[in-house]
């Protein structure tokens, strides 16, 4: 579910979101209640049911400034819907420091949440200054504090490939040291990504000052304990998100709120796509025939630490062409195998792309 509001837009984010008003929350659950009914009809089309949840996903924007009143609204949501949770399931609601989450935090609890999410990008003023940050570093550890004093199951996310990191030698290592001393389960860190019109854009570091923090920065989080299980995403004690792991395996999965996607697998092997339009409680599909899914299920499998079975992706002719690739990818260490399955390394994660073209110019009709 995608709540589409933050206090203020942060200036490299291209998600689609309002400045908050609580006023707009009337017309927020108008939109959603008017979209479970077309939700409904549409997963009843495909003999889907989402009664019953494994996990649920709250993002946005900033959910936790919905506060009592989006709990409320959800509580009343669920019990209308007939919606409820899997004895294990996993309820994430991502959190900003300075959002006043802490005074609501018991309320979240109460509804199911049992897992957050938190929007730190970095402990370092200057950065959070660049980044347009409306919270402070102190906010952020207060907050992290509050939640490992908790014994909550938590992630912090972080940004890398800040403007001016290069010139300011941002120490990627020492923030993530900071995080550490509250004993979080699981790190995210994306790589910044922006067009040429950033505030910004002239003052990013250069591609290989990004790799090398990168690659540090994994190797930092493999020294305390963390598993690299997906491109940017790092958890210990088999903590992974449940919710975004079913993402990469390219399984069901539904969605409401502007912008919203969700995915449907049907028994033809015939995937559907739907994506929720921005103003109004509408959505477009996309037919994903077997083709497409195999190119996702390519795309997505490489992703992760499991990485692919290439023979069920590829025909006994392409499997021949891909294995010559990745031949090639094992001599210049982009590549593990583990087994029969195929996964990339830390460096290949970063080099996805370039090594989904060299499929695509082998195997042109793939």
């Amino acid at each position: 579910m995608h709540f589409p509001y933050c206090i203020r837009k942060c200036n490299y984010c291209d998600f689609f979101k309002h400045a908050i008003n609580p006023i707009n929350f009337d017309l927020y659950h108008q939109y959603l209640e008017e979209s479970q009914i077309q939700h409904i009809k549409l997963h009843e089309q495909y003999n889907c049911s989402i009664s019953m949840l494994k996990t649920f996903y709250l993002g946005g924007g900033t959910p936790s400034y919905w506060g009592e009143v989006g709990i409320g609204f959800l509580e009343t949501f669920f019990k209308k819907n007939k919606i409820a949770f899997e004895s294990d399931y996993e309820f994430t609601l991502e959190i900003n420091p300075g959002s006043g989450f802490v005074n609501d935090m018991v309320s979240w609890k109460n509804l199911g949440v049992n897992r957050y999410s938190v929007g730190v990008q970095s402990l370092n003023p200057f950065f959070l200054k660049i980044l347009d940050r409306i919270h402070s570093r102190q906010d952020a550890l207060t907050l992290i504090e509050k939640l490992a004093q908790e014994k909550t199951n938590y992630s912090v996310d972080f940004i890398l490939g800040l403007p001016y990191s290069q010139d300011q030698k941002r120490d990627i290592c020492s923030e993530l040291a900071e995080v550490l001393k509250f004993h979080p389960n699981h790190i995210s860190m994306y790589i910044l990504s922006v067009d040429k019109n950033y505030l910004h854009f002239n003052s990013l570091p250069e591609e290989e000052w990004i790799v090398d923090e990168y690659l540090l920065a994994s190797s930092f989080l493999a020294s305390h304990g963390f598993e690299h299980y997906e491109v940017s995403n790092w958890a210990k004690n088999n903590c992974f998100s449940k919710h975004n792991l079913n993402y990469w395996r390219l399984g069901n999965w539904a969605a409401l709120g502007p912008s919203a996607t969700g995915n449907i697998i049907a028994k033809d092997n015939m995937g559907i796509r739907y994506t929720w339009d921005n103003e109004k409680p509408s959505y477009q599909l996309e037919y994903l025939d077997n083709q497409k899914l195999k190119l996702e299920k390519l795309f997505m499998g490489l992703r992760t630490s499991l990485g692919i079975n290439p023979e069920e992706i590829f025909t006994k002719v392409e499997l021949e062409i891909f294995k010559k690739i990745v031949d090639k990818w094992e001599k210049v260490g982009y590549t593990k195998s583990i087994g029969s399955f195929v996964s990339l390394s830390d460096r290949g994660f970063l080099m996805l792309n370039s090594l989904l073209d060299d499929i695509f110019i082998k195997i042109p009709n793939f």
